[in-house]
């Protein structure tokens, strides 16, 4: 459920993802969290986390040095290209090299303001997240995997194992939010955040100005 609290006339569409909108099968799984949703948005923002809360599953291969995020941000939501590495000792790569690199490319992670993200996998496979909160300590994602239709039986086959291993990869996730204080992220004053969180800052920027 959908409600407009503005004095003017909202748009008559759910903001929503038009690659994913047609064409795509889905299965959607549904789990609740005893956190507050900006938590857990912000969880799905945080690039720096992979290597080390998913070492043993989409972390694994050690790539703990982030370059960036490139980040943009504009009215709708928040786009970041992800380019974690292995710590070889190189030099980072400049704003400008990341910015040259996204060009042309979807994001590795978009926002959708107010909570919907999209995951590119890869340009065949998605994941997608509402995030919904029930109240100031609970929330429910509804986390589906998108995949083109064409692949009919073999899909519905492929969506019953992502189900399992993306309930997996959310496992390892609360593990850690659920122990974050303050546990809305608004009154997070004493936060030490660093350059490999700025689509968190560009969060809380909105938060801040639409909350």
């Amino acid at each position: 459920m959908w409600l407009w609290w503005g004095d003017e006339s909202p748009s008559a569409n759910v903001p929503f993802f038009d690659e994913i909108a047609s064409g795509w099968t889905w299965y959607t799984t549904q789990v609740e969290w005893p956190v507050n949703y900006t938590r857990a948005i912000e969880n799905q923002l945080d690039v720096a986390h992979l290597a080390f809360v998913h070492r043993t599953t989409i972390g694994a291969g050690g790539r703990s040095r982030v370059d960036g995020p490139y980040v943009q941000t504009n009215h709708d939501g928040i786009k970041v290209w992800v380019t974690n590495r292995r710590d070889d000792g190189a030099p980072t790569r400049t704003a400008e090299e990341l910015a040259a690199a996204a060009a042309g490319r979807e994001p590795s992670l978009h926002l959708l303001f107010p909570g919907t993200w999209k995951l590119n996998i890869s340009p065949g496979f998605k994941n997608f997240i509402a995030f919904v909160p029930i109240d100031e300590q609970r929330m429910l994602y509804y986390l589906r995997s998108y995949l083109p239709s064409r692949w009919g039986v073999l899909g519905w086959l492929f969506h019953r194992l992502t189900r399992w291993s993306n309930r997996l990869v959310l496992g390892q996730d609360r593990r850690v939010v659920v122990t974050q204080t303050p546990a809305n992220s608004m009154d997070a004053r004493s936060d030490h955040l660093v350059g490999a969180d700025r689509a968190i800052i560009e969060y809380r920027k909105w938060l801040a100005a639409h909350l």
